[in-house]
């Protein structure tokens, strides 16, 4: 049996992260969601951001419509409305001009976002259109995000338990293996002791002598007894302190005759030329 231990918390300590989307109609009245919005799971719409100008007779009638579509709709028989957002301005009989308007409140699940829209009814034209989505994203709608998330514990529970087949788990005891059986079941040769409690201490040292003797001790301290004796006799090192080296005396020999040395010409030319030049230099700075 197995067990996994997770850590537990109760509470989130991330927050939601706001963001605003590019232009969805930049490239035209029609868009595609995927283009705008991260398509994830942890985005929410919370409103938008739109503007456009109309272009349109006063007495004219014309409406103007933003929308989505409805991504869940005919897949989830509870939502009989094709669209998940639709806003309506009214024109009829208002002079044209260009409007601006934030929309709060909303908290829709981003995935439900399908292909967007700008519709007009009636006599106009719109230009210069600008939509913006306002969204929050949540990093825990994947609660291994982070351990605060809340779900954590089951999540990363899931997780772990995906990757180990409890089937497939084998536990043997290696004391049953037949290698350590063969070598438990081996019988170790006797090895002769010596037992000092049984024993009294003569016997001890009467069986370590013997011991010792058949060893070939005895002979090899023998043997390096004569070494030490014949390397340190008398007669051998007085023979290294006794030798007379012959010497000699040896007279200086004085092969460089005394000489006069003249003195450096050319160097003397120089310290003459440096001199001259020296009084050059230092008559231009006397009155």
């Amino acid at each position: 049996m197995a067990c996994l231990c997770l850590p537990s918390y109760s509470f989130s300590d991330i927050p939601v992260i706001p963001g605003v989307s590019n232009n969805a109609a930049a490239n035209g009245l029609g868009w595609s969601m995927g283009t705008v919005v991260p398509q994830n799971s942890g985005i929410t719409i919370t409103g938008m951001l739109y503007q456009y100008t109309v272009n349109k007779e006063k007495a004219d009638d014309l409406t103007v419509t933003i929308r989505n579509e409805d991504t869940q709709y005919g897949i989830d028989p509870e939502i009989v409305n094709p669209y998940v957002f639709s806003y309506t301005d009214d024109w009829s009989g208002r002079d044209p001009e260009t409007i601006r308007k934030i929309l709060n409140g909303m908290r829709i699940s981003g995935l439900r976002f399908g292909d967007g829209e700008i519709v007009t009814e009636g006599n106009g034209t719109v230009s210069d259109p600008e939509i913006r989505y306002l969204y929050n994203f949540d990093p825990c709608y994947d609660p291994l995000y982070d351990p605060t998330c809340p779900g954590y514990d089951d999540a990363a529970l899931a997780w772990a338990l995906q990757y180990v087949k409890w089937e497939d788990i084998d536990i043997n005891d290696p004391y049953y293996l037949k290698e350590v059986q063969d070598v438990l079941n081996q019988e170790a040769e006797p090895i002769e002791t010596i037992n000092n409690d049984e024993e009294p201490e003569e016997e001890t040292d009467k069986k370590m002598n013997e011991l010792a003797s058949d060893a070939g001790f005895a002979e090899y301290s023998n043997i390096n007894n004569n070494i030490y004796s014949n390397l340190t006799r008398i007669n051998i090192i007085e023979s290294y302190y006794g030798i007379d080296i012959p010497g000699n005396e040896y007279q200086d020999n004085a092969f460089y005759e005394a000489s006069e040395m003249s003195d450096n010409a050319t160097a003397m030319r120089s310290l003459a030329q440096d001199n001259v030049h020296r009084q050059m230099v230092r008559s231009q700075y006397e009155d």
